[in-house]
């Protein structure tokens, strides 16, 4: 009997699961032009004709000489960023972003079988509150149609967290290194690893993003790598983002500086002092305080999970944008936490806070949004508290992954494969 319920759950997963893509994806066949993925393909062009790919007028050209579209977000990921999209530069936009939907797909269901695979000793649940996150997520098919990089930057994050845990300091640190020379927010993970004296690993990633950088010198010299490190990114401290015009108050920006910017407000684009002020001392407060925490190394796995959980849960409410594409970095937190209450690190109680938290983070962004403006002539403060809702359910899955990471109570031996 319990075969046949497991068989009927997975199919019914399954099936939820691609009906949501599949729908996502007649949405994306008919964005000719490229979506957020178009940003990645023009920075790659221009820097191989020699240009700037942090120049958004270059970037704005070169689609209107591809008559795809008329102007293209800034780009304002690491320069070794590139080398991983040269793969388009042979390809038309329209088919790039085609690929680049089932590219992704692809590293959603990898992110899930990792977060099975590294963690199965949790217990029986895992493979299950893997399988069911992934399918009940609803960033998931908008990264695939925003053309968005999330998930596979998560499934190196993740591979190299895995393989460190099994004493492979190399691959690890390899595979981190690359996250960071993709996305430069998992370098939190460099600094958890600095906390946990894991000189190895640290010396890995380091090397690599080193020699990424110098690799990448053949797409972006030096000017252009200046122009990044010294002008792009401290711009993200202050919302700029290279000249990103996306208002910071937008509906579905469940970062903790964007709340400060709809309280204290700012000016255009960018944070008011007050509020970078209050984003700064939330990021000190915040990162000191799980730096504190964290301090011991965990002896066991689900501390482990716990403090993984934590790090990837802080990585969305610190930064000024925290959109629907990005909630996907809360897999390892909810797959942690049901992993911990099924095997009694955590009260049966707390199931009470994390399952509407997991609801509330794997909401629809639509439904979320027409929620709110059905509520907000007729009660404001209740439509309040469903603008925040997922900034609030990101809030108590921290929280609930600190505490596991405090508790533990899952000790084994690791593993050396």
């Amino acid at each position: 009997m319990r075969r046949v319920l497991a068989a009927v759950l997975l199919v019914a997963l399954v099936a939820f699961h691609a009906s949501n893509v599949l729908a996502m994806w007649g949405r994306a066949y008919h964005r000719t032009w490229g979506a957020d993925f178009a940003s990645y393909y023009y920075a790659v062009q221009v820097a191989e004709q020699g240009g700037d790919p942090y120049d958004t007028k270059q970037l704005g050209e070169a689609a209107r000489q591809d008559h795809t579209r008329r102007s293209v977000y800034p780009f304002f990921y690491p320069p070794p960023f590139l080398l991983t999209m040269a793969w388009t530069s042979s390809l038309k936009l329209y088919p790039a972003y085609l690929a680049w939907f089932w590219f992704d797909e692809a590293f959603a269901i990898l992110c899930g079988v990792l977060l099975w695979r590294w963690w199965a000793r949790l217990g029986p649940a895992v493979p299950w509150l893997a399988a069911v996150a992934v399918a009940t997520l609803s960033s998931i098919p908008d990264n695939h149609a925003m053309g968005q990089v999330n998930l596979p930057v998560l499934a190196v994050v993740l591979g190299g967290l895995w393989a460190a845990e099994r004493d492979r300091p190399a691959v690890g640190g390899a595979l981190l290194g690359l996250a960071c020379m993709m996305k430069m927010s998992p370098a939190l993970f460099v600094a958890w690893w600095l906390l946990e004296r894991r000189w190895r690993e640290v010396a890995w990633a380091c090397g690599t993003a080193v020699a990424l950088t110098v690799l990448s010198l053949a797409i972006a010299g030096p000017s252009v790598q200046a122009d990044f490190y010294l002008r792009v990114l401290p711009s993200f401290g202050s919302g700029n983002y290279n000249g990103l015009t996306v208002p910071i108050s937008l509906f579905g920006n469940y970062s903790l500086p964007g709340l400060y910017f709809r309280m204290f407000g700012g000016h255009g684009h960018v944070l008011s002092g007050t509020v970078r002020a209050l984003s700064t001392g939330t990021a000190l407060l915040l990162l000191g305080g799980l730096g504190w925490l964290f301090r011991d190394t965990p002896d066991d796995e689900l501390s482990v999970a716990g403090q993984v959980g934590a790090v990837c849960v802080a990585m969305l409410l610190l930064p000024v944008y925290t959109y629907e594409h990005h909630v996907v970095w809360g897999l390892p937190a909810v797959v942690a936490l049901g992993a911990a209450v099924f095997a009694g690190a955590l009260p049966r109680w707390t199931a009470a806070l994390i399952v509407p938290a997991w609801a509330g983070w794997a909401w629809d962004l639509p439904h979320l949004n027409g929620a709110y403006s059905a509520l907000v002539k007729r009660a404001p403060a209740l439509a309040e508290g469903v603008h925040d809702v997922k900034m609030l359910s990101l809030l108590v899955l921290l929280g609930s992954c600190v505490v596991l990471a405090r508790r533990g109570g899952l000790r084994m031996e690791r593993e050396v494969r």
